[in-house]
């Protein structure tokens, strides 16, 4: 096509298959093989590198009250996570940071129907 030719598409196939393994910095390696085929059987593979970085962080809720919400993070010693809150799963706020374990208490506003609450990690 950059030579000025033409290019078509027609029906074929896209096969992924993964295979897991377990990495030395607490994550996981994926390698996805994918395997594309045309409509005339011509076909080719490539594959994808994924690194998963496990840090084992539990966020503990504790409803105290309708307005009054406490979030205690805990996992590796001297790892450092932002807590954020959002009422629709799109929209987040950040409301603390710290270094793990740490507790953090959250007042609401009486108007919230829902609120979610998740921990990220901070390299």
């Amino acid at each position: 096509m950059m030579a000025g030719g033409n290019a078509s598409t027609s029906s074929g196939t896209v096969l992924a298959t993964d295979r897991f393994s377990t990495n030395s910095d607490r994550g996981y390696n994926v390698q996805r093989t994918y395997k594309v085929t045309d409509i005339c059987g011509e076909s080719a593979t490539c594959e994808q590198q994924i690194v998963v970085q496990e840090t084992g962080c539990t966020l503990s809720i504790t409803n105290c009250s309708p307005r009054r919400i406490v979030l205690s993070v805990f996992g590796g010693a001297g790892d450092k996570y932002a807590i954020l809150r959002s009422t629709n799963l799109v929209d987040w706020v950040r409301l603390h940071t710290n270094t793990i374990p740490f507790s953090f208490e959250d007042q609401n506003n009486a108007q919230d129907v829902s609120r979610y609450y998740r921990a990220l990690y901070l390299p």
